[in-house]
């Protein structure tokens, strides 16, 4: 794993709150002089660096807050059963402790013209990312309406509950709040029952937006429930194009199938993708890649990730979780060949397309070429 130094700072935890049983927020002191480090924009994250039981582990999280509307630095953190870093971060960590905080980084959100009506669609701690995109847009625009449907297991799992309910006070006429509880308890008269596409076309069909209004979607949550809610949007009419989405946490592997770009999954349960020809049995060499309007060239290591590759050499290309539950350091194999560790979040479509993730992918020929999807 790259150097952390190169890549975060130590931060103090200044305040601890608790936003729902197994859910925390914490928020960090930025020093003057790191002001700039951690300048950020709505619905980035940031990678936490912490030794659990002795190992050393790297999760992200996205930030709550936004930076029109919010002085603090501040990310939230929903206790994931077996989940090490969540585990330490909702029950260890104190006020007063120092974690090694990464810069803010992400793609996630993109600024669209006032008056576009933003569809926000979230499951459990998927609201983070929606909480600071909402904040952002109700706060920077004039005519820009904003729905946000919110799915919970049950009240006592609303994260951010008083706060969305005093931005639906502030902004009657422009944001729309439509929470679904999938097994509420006694006494609650909103709406119940799973998510689906009959309860997303009565909320945002035909009937309900005229072809005139620009939409944009952003959805958060787990792999499944993604899948659905891009699939039912689109049924709807919405441009795929407009659908933009952030996985929280590891699915279930996807099994999958041999792609007309490359050699597809073996029987170790790795992929390869990219071109079965190219360099044929040779050492790999080379690693040229593209980001952020910039194109890098960095020696290959053997055992080593694209990813892994590219920060040790002092580069800075789009990361988060870096254990394959995430997307944001996908990116497409247009040279060379690789062999991806594991699916992780991709599908059989992403691989036919070849596109890999960094973090879980290693050089198979001797030159590889990639351009990363989100900074560039």
């Amino acid at each position: 794993m790259a150097n952390k130094e190169k890549l975060a700072h130590p931060l103090k935890v200044e305040k601890i709150i608790q936003e729902t049983p197994d859910t925390k927020s914490l928020v960090f002191t930025i020093p003057p002089e790191l002001g700039e480090d951690y300048r950020y924009e709505a619905g980035q994250f940031t990678s936490l660096f912490m030794n659990v039981g002795g190992e050393e582990i790297v999760r992200s999280y996205s930030l709550c807050t936004a930076p029109e509307t919010d002085s603090e630095f501040k990310i939230t953190i929903k206790k994931v059963p077996h989940g090490r870093g969540s585990t330490y971060l909702v029950d260890e960590v104190q006020v007063g402790d120092e974690i090694w905080c990464g810069k803010p980084k992400g793609h996630f959100f993109k600024k669209h013209p006032d008056g576009t009506h933003l569809i926000l669609v979230a499951a459990g701690s998927g609201v983070t990312p929606l909480m600071s995109i909402l904040k952002h847009t109700l706060a920077t625009t004039a005519k820009s309406t904003v729905s946000l449907v919110f799915s919970c297991r049950d009240q006592n799992q609303i994260i951010f509950k008083d706060e969305l309910s005093k931005w639906q006070e502030s902004f009657p006429e422009r944001f729309r709040l439509i929470q679904v509880l999938t097994r509420p308890l006694p006494g609650w008269s909103g709406l119940s029952g799973r998510l689906n596409a009959e309860a997303l076309d009565a909320l945002f069909g035909p009937q309900e937006n005229g072809p005139s209004v620009s939409r944009q979607a952003y959805v958060c949550g787990p792999t499944e429930f993604m899948n659905m809610v891009k699939e039912s949007l689109e049924s709807i009419g919405m441009d795929k194009k407009s659908i933009h989405s952030e996985s929280f946490g590891s699915s279930h592997p996807h099994q999958a199938s041999a792609g007309q770009a490359g050699e597809g999954p073996q029987a170790d349960g790795s992929v390869i993708v990219g071109d079965p020809m190219a360099d044929a049995g040779e050492k790999p060499e080379v690693i040229e890649a593209y980001f952020d309007g910039e194109r890098v060239e960095v020696p290959a290591k053997e055992n080593m990730s694209i990813l892994d590759t590219l920060l040790e050499a002092g580069h800075n290309p789009p990361y988060s979780c870096m254990s394959g539950a995430c997307t944001a350091c996908m990116a497409k194999v247009e040279e060379g060949r690789v062999r991806q560790r594991e699916p992780g979040s991709l599908s059989p479509e992403n691989f036919s397309a070849r596109e890999i993730l960094t973090c879980q992918s290693e050089p198979m020929s001797k030159r590889v070429k990639v351009r990363f999807t989100s900074g560039d």
